[in-house]
């Protein structure tokens, strides 16, 4: 018994603890949007899914870096016209980040594209890029989030 509840409590520490990992959490239901003046839009999603639900995934757009992609949850990109570099890498620990995909886009002004962080076995990710019908379609079930600074 007296096992038991040191095991108990050390989850609900780790639990508290984990939580904070991520800070403040924002998330709204999806809304389309348009590019802005000149840009190109990209969405960059991960649907729900079971695979590896607590592992959030940092995503850069060029050099820019956006909060921890989470499970069920998406970011609506503004890029430049041209080709654009997208990489997927593991959220920051004491030994950096590791790359987990990345993928070039050619985009043009005015377009809306669907990038997808697709799930692989043991615990893999990668990214696929998704027509405008299927895109739109999926990435409409998830959230708009970010983490509030």
């Amino acid at each position: 018994m007296k096992r038991a509840s040191c095991i108990s409590c050390i989850l609900l520490i780790l639990a508290f603890s984990l939580s904070g990992c991520l800070g403040m959490m924002a998330n709204t239901p999806y809304e389309a949007i348009a590019p802005n003046n000149g840009d190109a839009l990209v969405y960059v999603y991960r649907p729900e899914s079971v695979w590896w639900r607590g592992t959030p995934f940092i995503v850069y757009a060029g050099d820019k870096k956006y909060d921890p992609l989470i499970n069920n949850a998406y970011y609506p990109v503004h890029v430049k016209p041209g080709t654009v570099f997208f990489r997927l890498t593991t959220k920051s620990t004491v030994f950096g980040e590791q790359r987990v995909d990345a993928v070039e886009m050619s985009v043009e002004s005015g377009k809306v594209y669907y990038l997808k962080v697709k799930p692989r076995p043991a615990g893999a990710f990668k990214f696929v890029i998704m027509t405008s019908d299927e895109g739109s379609k999926e990435v409409a079930s998830t959230k708009f989030y970010y983490t509030e600074k």
